[in-house]
């Protein structure tokens, strides 16, 4: 696989979350911008106003006392149950149940599902292991984990549990936080760490980490002068695999819209639709084919999509998140546009329960088992730096692509 790299900073991004990637990118990015990227922690109770972080942490004792009571077992009740219990608004508990994730009560967020309450600390006397160590899970904070990312998370720490022990779980505003060191302190010494896996941190976390534990990144920024064990795929290869299949189809309008997006990454993206050849789009700037919606939010996104359809005629699209997958087949379908006869859809992305939507989008999946044997060699190795991985998505043809009429 072709590596993009130019000078000493490469980016690397696993799903998602995360906030909804389920695949890991690389790409490459100046030095200087990214010492200068723009990044700051949330710590318990740094959301909002001073009185509602009060309230939500008040909540957030309140309500471990009653898990470590034993009020709540398995997992924790919604969102709504807990604020009219508690009676406070939906947004203040939703606070409160992230500061309790932060000191690793419960686990992440999972569709249709509660919070897992998660089994605390016991002696970390074993037998038949490597070592006894105990491995921190940081993730984003304030989104849905994918399935899929979810999965890939659940089975590297199986392989952990078998061979050191104990596993905890952390998660961190990585777009939001400008100092990761002071934050990797906190966190390290809360959870008693000995190792970190870190799913897509933000930038500057795989240095402070080096200078802390031994890591492994599940995708995420990182330079190459520091040593790391990193498992990925490059994304601007993957959109380039992508954009070439479309091309072959008779496509040339084709967009790839992105919400709240790393500058290198978004970046990666661009190069991934630019072709090598240098040709001008049919309509506007390459910029304007990737387009940085601003806002989180479903409304915005039926406007988003208007605007960008009446500019720039897309005949296909492609996206990297569910929740942009999903407004975009809504959007179709309000707007009688047909899929795939009018517009073709990718997502660089995989969620089983998409394989339900009519039509089937086609979508990217990410080669699990080859990130778990390197994961697994990582650990095998004494958890010392083992370089990098790259690893190819897999395409899930569904019905959602057609040549251009």
């Amino acid at each position: 696989m072709i590596d993009s790299q130019t000078d000493d900073t490469i980016f690397g991004l696993d799903a998602g979350a995360t906030a909804g990637f389920t695949i890991q990118v690389v790409h490459a990015m100046d030095h200087q911008v990214m010492d200068g990227l723009r990044t700051a922690v949330i710590v318990p109770g740094m959301s909002g106003n001073i009185e509602r972080r009060s309230i939500a942490a008040q909540l957030a004792d309140r309500i471990e006392q009653e898990i470590r009571a034993g009020t709540w077992k398995a997992e924790l009740p919604g969102k709504r149950t807990l604020a009219d219990r508690h009676g406070v608004n939906v947004k203040t508990c939703a606070a409160a149940i992230e500061l309790l994730a932060q000191r690793d009560l419960i686990g992440p967020a999972t569709v249709g599902k509660g919070r897992t309450i998660l089994p605390q600390p016991k002696s970390r006397k074993s037998k038949g292991r490597l070592s006894d160590k105990r491995l921190l899970v940081i993730h984003q904070s304030g989104g849905v984990i994918n399935v899929e990312d979810y999965h890939l998370l659940q089975r590297m720490c199986d392989i952990w549990t078998r061979s050191h022990g104990e596993v905890g779980w952390a998660v961190v505003d990585f777009p939001r936080c400008k100092s990761p060191g002071p934050q990797l302190d906190v966190l390290i010494k809360r959870h008693s760490a000995d190792a970190l896996l870190m799913l897509m941190p933000g930038s500057g976390w795989h240095r402070e980490a080096h200078r802390r534990l031994p890591f492994y990144l599940s995708g995420g920024p990182y330079e190459k002068d520091v040593p790391l064990s990193l498992g990925a795929c490059k994304i601007d290869h993957e959109v380039k695999r992508v954009v070439q299949h479309l091309r072959d189809l008779g496509h040339r309008r084709i967009i790839f819209p992105t919400e709240g997006m790393d500058e290198g990454l978004w970046h990666a993206i661009l190069d991934g639709l630019r072709p090598e050849n240098g040709a001008k789009p049919e309509i506007g700037t390459w910029e304007d084919h990737c387009p940085q919606f601003p806002a989180n939010v479903p409304e915005a996104w039926d406007a988003y999509w208007g605007k960008t359809f009446a500019r720039l005629k897309p005949t296909a699209v492609i996206v990297h998140e569910d929740a942009h997958l999903l407004s975009l087949y809504g959007y179709c379908f309000v707007h009688g546009l047909k899929i795939p006869s009018d517009v073709s859809v990718v997502s660089i992305n995989y969620e089983p329960r998409f394989e339900w939507l009519q039509p089937r989008p086609a979508m990217m999946r990410f080669p699990a088992n080859l990130a778990l044997a390197h994961f697994q060699h990582w650990i095998e190795g004494g958890l010392k730096p083992i370089g990098m991985k790259f690893f190819p998505l897999e395409m899930a043809e569904g019905g959602s692509l057609a040549k251009i009429r």
